[in-house]
């Protein structure tokens, strides 16, 4: 992959609100790349902060939150290419007891390195939310670290035609 650092490393950051409780919520996340330089961003670590499920008895219920380089129309699977990261919340209650299982992909829970590479974009990226089974809106936010990249001319084609064509 053709490119070169332009800038250190910093972060974006973005909090989402569900529409209504158990409601797919999209919304975009404003990068200002410039198309006419081939600027791109190299995605270090992606942080989340979601909103836990709530606990129902006999009920298993999820708070889901994922980044993706396209606009989405649903939560995307591990398959999809343009799924960048997710985190998922799953409440599960039996009658009195109950548990939370917090799964992030790709896991990040130290410090971020700047040799690590999990994406590299060169549009906007978009946060989604659902909550299954809850009976009020969820909500969560994320911190993106990313440096500022220069693209070549295949490199920067090759992206935009992955994101946009997705």
């Amino acid at each position: 992959m053709g490119y070169k650092f332009t800038s250190e490393p910093f972060f974006i950051g973005h909090e989402i609100d569900e529409q209504a409780p158990n409601t797919f919520t999209t919304e975009r996340v404003e990068t200002n790349l410039d198309a006419q330089s081939r600027e791109g961003l190299v995605i270090h670590a992606v942080y989340w902060a979601a909103q836990e499920p709530e606990f129902a008895a006999n009920t298993q219920t999820q708070t889901n939150i994922q980044l993706t380089s396209n606009e989405p129309t649903a939560l995307q699977n591990m398959s999809d290419g343009t799924l960048i990261s997710m985190n998922q919340k799953i409440g599960c209650c039996g009658a009195v007891e109950w548990s939370l299982s917090d799964m992030d992909s790709p896991n990040f829970s130290g410090p971020f390195d700047k040799k690590n590479v999990i994406g590299v974009v060169a549009t906007d990226v978009w946060v989604s939310i659902a909550g299954l089974a809850n009976t009020n809106a969820r909500s969560g936010s994320v911190r993106i670290v990313v440096s500022r990249v220069k693209l070549d001319a295949d490199t920067y084609a090759s992206i935009l035609t992955n994101q946009l064509n997705a």
